[in-house]
């Protein structure tokens, strides 16, 4: 029996030292059947800056990731979530028509909340706070929002997609016209692109899965395996991205491919004869956004306090 998966490590960038000029592929041991100087070469090849699956962007609201998905080819079915309900949804362009269908899947998951005054659904309100200082509301428990779609054609080989959303209230400090809401305008949702899966579990994994190892070498080379210090972690900014091989062979596939910087983000992928999941995720703009809305919500206060005399000299 194969062994059990290994814990995949994730790795967002890479020390210097670690990274000589033709990768460290020397030192990685797999069972290609090619040449070894062809494999050298192949390591050697120039790289882009990780980005997300398809024409998606790290900083995409649920308005774009809704008409990405639509128009990604062979995608014939769109749903948009909220937890456990879904609604089908066809071809949207703008908030407004956005704005209906959250209502509707809101109304479909528990209606109390159309009314934001019912006294259940009161205490469930989050706040966050949008341009001029003035009040935004929505309910937590009905903020996990995500679209699903099927099928994406990989290597000749099925998926469906699920785009997960995140809450970002430093959304509205960089693009409200990116904030979505519902009909009527009674919730406020600053949703970000969270992370991107991508599964399979369709019998022509058997003969094609390896076509996905193959794919991945071609586009961002190897990166040795190995552990990189923390202190080697804060000397790097930017790093060109690498699939991190942690187990490969002709029946399975584990890895990753990172990049740091306030663009990057990383893709895990795990596949085997049975299944195949890839899975991209945006943290670094995420946290960003956080940032960007901690020093708003500073300098709002700043602002209320000026012309206020400072009391540091009775200390």
């Amino acid at each position: 029996m194969i062994r059990n998966l290994a814990v995949i490590i994730f790795v967002c960038c890479w020390a210097t030292q670690a990274i000589s000029a033709d990768w460290g592929y020397k030192s990685l041991t797999l069972p290609h059947t090619e040449s070894k100087k062809a494999e050298e070469s192949k390591s050697n090849a120039p790289v882009s800056p990780l980005k997300p699956f398809g024409s998606f962007s790290w900083s995409d609201g649920l308005l774009d990731v809704v008409m990405k998905t639509q128009s990604t080819e062979g995608v014939d079915k769109t749903e948009l979530c909220v937890s456990d309900s879904c609604i089908t949804i066809g071809n949207l362009k703008t908030m407004d028509e956005l704005s209906v269908r959250i209502t509707e899947l809101i109304k479909k998951k528990n209606p109390i909340y159309l009314n934001p005054n019912d006294p259940r659904v009161k205490g469930d309100l989050a706040v966050f706070t949008a341009a001029a200082g003035v009040k935004k509301v929505f309910p937590e428990t009905q903020a996990h929002f995500y679209v699903k779609a099927k099928s994406i054609i990989i290597a000749g080989i099925p998926f469906e997609m699920r785009i997960d959303m995140e809450i970002a209230p430093g959304l509205v400090v960089k693009t409200f016209d990116k904030v979505a809401y519902n009909a009527g305008k009674l919730y406020y949702y600053p949703l970000v692109l969270k992370t991107i899966s991508l599964d399979s579990r369709s019998p022509i994994l058997n003969s094609k899965h390896m076509e996905i190892r193959k794919i991945l070498e071609s586009k961002y080379g190897i990166c040795p395996s190995g552990k990189i210090t923390s202190a080697g972690l804060q000397q790097i900014e930017h790093v060109n991205p690498c699939f991190n091989v942690a187990y490969i062979s002709d029946v399975q596939i584990q890895g990753t491919v990172s990049s740091s910087g306030s663009a990057g983000g990383y893709l895990k992928v795990s596949c085997d004869k049975n299944t195949c999941s890839m899975i991209y995720e945006n943290n670094p703009v995420i946290k960003q956004l956080d940032l960007d809305y901690k020093e708003f919500m500073s300098n709002l206060e700043q602002n209320k306090l000026k012309g206020k005399k400072d009391m540091s000299n009775s200390l």
